[in-house]
């Protein structure tokens, strides 16, 4: 996207870019969906743990 690939220069736009990860997020959430009965609650606690190994990080302690 950023053109540092000098066989392909700018190829795509930040827009492009947007789309294409807000495709990924909807079929990753319609998978999830398919698994389990609160595909929300699911995302929710994930993301918590995600957001916790963060602060525990950024905090030098990992």
């Amino acid at each position: 996207m950023l053109g540092t690939n000098p066989r392909k220069g700018s190829t795509h736009t930040v827009d492009d870019l947007c789309k294409e990860l807000c495709d990924v997020i909807t079929t990753s959430m319609v998978a999830l969906a398919s698994i389990t009965d609160d595909a929300g609650a699911v995302f929710d606690a994930r993301l918590r743990e995600i957001v916790d190994r963060a602060r525990v990080v950024s905090a030098g302690g990992g």
